[in-house]
Parts: structure tokens; C-alpha cells; sequence
């Protein structure tokens, strides 16, 4: 079993067997000082865990002016907006401090993990979902009308979703 050490605290809070399932997915990357990793509303294809480095969530303002929304550091990810059930992300993010991250690419591999399914039926069902209209699919997943994607998982998606506001977020601070 490959051994791996994180000063993530996302990732270190995981029990053990869960990180070493997500461990064949990480990868080491160093990240340099205003290296942008997301311009607003782009697709998300890699998530961020920080070791070493800090990323910042910058939103422009409509004066043109930008405000630091959101900072990430080793206790946390860059993949916050997709808990909500975003695909894009709202604002620039990038690295405020160098330093080493872990990343995880958003692709059918990583898809199949998180669905606990083979890598072929995530492909399947990929093509089929385009097919219908549902997603738009290359090397990512776009959803280019989430109200018919949510018709389309009837029930499904609903008690997700509703399951995911009840959740509290507390950090070393409280909430």
C-alpha cells in the first residue's frame, strides 16, 4: 500500500482507507505566486488541496475594483462553489503564496471513484447524458441547463440537495 503524508487537513481528516482510495488521484504540483488556476466562470478541472502554498478566491467588483472573497490554505480545497452544485467557478483564484498543492483532475476517473462505479460506466453514462442534452462532454462535463438536468434525476437530485444545506461548516474559529 502506497504511504503518503499531508499537512492538508482536508485530506488528513479523511479515514485512512477513504485517502488511500483518493491517493491514486492526487498529484503533487508546485504552484508560483499570481499563477492563475481559474478565470472567473471557467470549468472546473482540477481541485486543489494546499500543503505549502495559499490561494485566494479574487471577485471583481463592478467598479473594477477586485476584493479577496475567499482564502485557501492547508485547511482547506479549492472546490468550495462545487458543493453547492456549481460546475464553473464564480470568481479568478490564484496563488497568493508559492508553495506545493496536491490536485486531483475532474475527470471520468475521478468521477468513477466519487460514484463508486468502473471508469466505463461513468463513460457510458457520460455519452448518454449528451446524447439527451443533458451535459455537454469533452475533456470536462458542462451543464448547459441545470433545471432540466435536475428534471431529468427526479427525486434524486432534490434529497441531495437538501441534504447538503443541512450541513453546518464549522471551522477552528466556530461557524
Amino acid at each position: 500500500m502506497v504511504q503518503i503524508r499531508t499537512s492538508n487537513k482536508v485530506l488528513a481528516a479523511l479515514e485512512p482507507v477513504t485517502f488511500q482510495r483518493l491517493l491514486p488521484h492526487l498529484e503533487p504540483v508546485g504552484l508560483r505566486r499570481k499563477q492563475v488556476l481559474y478565470e472567473p466562470d471557467a470549468e472546473i478541472r482540477h481541485i486543489y488541496f494546499p500543503e505549502t502554498c495559499v490561494i485566494v478566491l479574487v471577485t471583481m467588483m463592478q467598479s473594477g475594483e477586485t476584493i479577496e472573497s475567499m482564502t485557501v490554505g492547508r485547511e482547506g480545497v479549492t472546490w468550495v462553489p462545487a458543493l453547492s452544485g456549481a460546475t464553473t467557478m464564480p470568481c479568478q483564484t490564484m496563488v497568493a503564496i508559492d508553495g506545493e498543492a496536491l490536485r486531483v483532475d475532474v475527470d471520468h476517473d475521478f468521477l468513477a471513484y466519487l460514484l463508486g462505479a468502473s471508469r466505463q460506466t461513468v463513460t457510458t453514462l457520460t455519452n448518454e447524458f449528451a446524447k439527451k442534452g443533458y451535459i455537454e462532454s469533452d475533456r470536462s462535463i458542462t451543464v448547459p441547463d441545470r433545471t432540466r438536468l435536475e428534471r431529468a434525476a427526479c427525486e434524486r437530485y432534490s434529497v441531495a440537495a437538501e441534504r447538503f444545506e443541512t450541513v453546518e461548516v464549522v471551522t477552528s474559529r466556530g461557524r
